[in-house]
Formats: C-alpha cells, sequence, structure tokens
C-alpha cells in the first residue's frame, strides 16, 4: 500500500504523489511539479523532499522541479533487508533520470545527497548543467568523522542506528542553528499510546494518517517524539499545527 499524507501535512508540502519503481522492485516516491528546464534536488539523511518544499514553491512557476525520496525515507518503500548502500542510492537516482528521459538539468545535493547525486552526475556529465552544493562533499574521500564511522560499526551501527535512532535524534540537535522545543506529551496522549501507536505503523497495523489525526485530534504542538526508530515533529505555525515525520532510515 502506498503512503499518503494527511491534509494538514499537505497544506505546506501541496505537491501529487508520483512513484516509480526500481531495478530491484521497490517504490521510490518523488516530486515532479512545474515547468521548464528541470531541477533535480536530492535530499539528505534524515531528511526526504519535504527538505525541500519551499524551493519547489519557489521554483515550480518558471522551472520543472523534480525531488525523488530515497529508499528508507519519506513516502518512498523502507524494505528492512534492502542493502542501504551508497552505489545502490545512485544507481535508483539514475534509474529515475533515464524513466523520466530528462535529457538536460539543474542538480541540487545536500548532505548525503551529494556523493547520491554527483554519483548520478558522474554517468550524464553532458546532461549537467549547474550544480548546487549544500553541505555535503563534492569530491570521494575516505575520511569520515569518528561520530558517522561507528554508525558503520557491526552490531554497534545497527544498535545505535535502528535502536536507538542515535543518527537522526543528533542530526536534529546538532545540525541546527535552533534547537527543537523538549518534548511534552499531554495527558490525553500519553507516552505509552505514542509508543504504541508508531509501534503499530512499524509492523503495518494502523497507517500513519490515522495516527496523526488522532494525534491532532488530541492536541498535540510543539513536541519532537524519538520512539522505535522514529522521528515525528508536531509544531505549531500561524494557528495550525503541523506535522514533520521522518521514519527510520
Amino acid at each position: 500500500m502506498k503512503p499518503s499524507l494527511p491534509s494538514k501535512l499537505k497544506t505546506i508540502y501541496p505537491f501529487d504523489n508520483r512513484w516509480l519503481t526500481t531495478k530491484s522492485n521497490h517504490k521510490i516516491h518523488y516530486v515532479d511539479e512545474g515547468s521548464g528546464h528541470p531541477i533535480i534536488m536530492v535530499h539528505g539523511n534524515p531528511t526526504w523532499s519535504f527538505f525541500y518544499r519551499n524551493l519547489i514553491i519557489g521554483l515550480r512557476s518558471t522551472h520543472r522541479c523534480i525531488a525523488p525520496d530515497h529508499i528508507g525515507c519519506g513516502l518512498s518503500e523502507k524494505p528492512q533487508n534492502y542493502p542501504y548502500l551508497l552505489q545502490n542510492h545512485i544507481n535508483n537516482l539514475t534509474t529515475l533520470v533515464e524513466r523520466l528521459n530528462l535529457q538536460k538539468f539543474h542538480l541540487i545535493v545536500h548532505d548525503w545527497g551529494g556523493p547520491i547525486g554527483l554519483g548520478m552526475a558522474q554517468k550524464f556529465p553532458e546532461k549537467i548543467g549547474k550544480i548546487t552544493i549544500l553541505n555535503t562533499a563534492a569530491w570521494p574521500s575516505h575520511q569520515i568523522p569518528k561520530r558517522i564511522s561507528l554508525c558503520k560499526k557491526p552490531f554497534l551501527g545497527p544498535f545505535l542506528i535502528r535502536g536507538l535512532n542515535a543518527f537522526a535524534h543528533s542530526a536534529t540537535s546538532m545540525a541546527v542553528a535552533t534547537p527543537l522545543p523538549p518534548l511534552h506529551i499531554p495527558e490525553q496522549f500519553s507516552q505509552k499510546e505514542l509508543k504504541n501507536a508508531i509501534t503499530e505503523i512499524q509492523h503495518g497495523k494502523i497507517d500513519y494518517p490515522t495516527f496523526l489525526l488522532k494525534a491532532i485530534q488530541s492536541g498535540i504542538a510543539n513536541y519532537t517524539v524519538f520512539l522505535n526508530s522514529s522521528q515525528v515533529h508536531y509544531y505549531s505555525r500561524n494557528g495550525e499545527t503541523h506535522i514533520e515525520h521522518f521514519p527510520q532510515k
């Protein structure tokens, strides 16, 4: 079943959902908005195409904006036994370029999207116009920060990332200028209920929109939750409740 977004989130992410089946037979979600010279926007980790939502809205009147969600992120499929390797992400992005029959395009890359996007660009140098590089590497490097290298350690890495959600938790606290608001659970939606709901989502017992509807009806706002390798961020803007969801990688 392809995931969908609740109406509350669609107000700030007002795009049609499009889907690509990869060569490994997995579903990738992507945004394809506007017309004109194409721009491919490649997100990093632990984000998804939602990261580029305002840029897409600002450019779609003059450009064709294409923003995929990597496997394991956003609305794309999240197989538990998938080999989440750089080359596989590059191959998936390459497949998207080929399926859309893009002849010329600009490229925007951020974070993990740098190696993925630039790895794809090496296959199509004749297609690339301008490249915008945001907080990422523009060349191959074997130097990995010690904190990130821990995530690659056998047994320890899966425990930190999948068990404790350490990568996403650290990224949202260490890589932002303004820290996220502290955790607050209102009485009508207890931490136990929240944990059970996220567990049910991950096991396919309830869908994500149903959970969000319950959360909104409970009056949740202004906090971030890290439970069972999922991050759910609720915040208020202009009197409306908005939700950002970062599934497990």
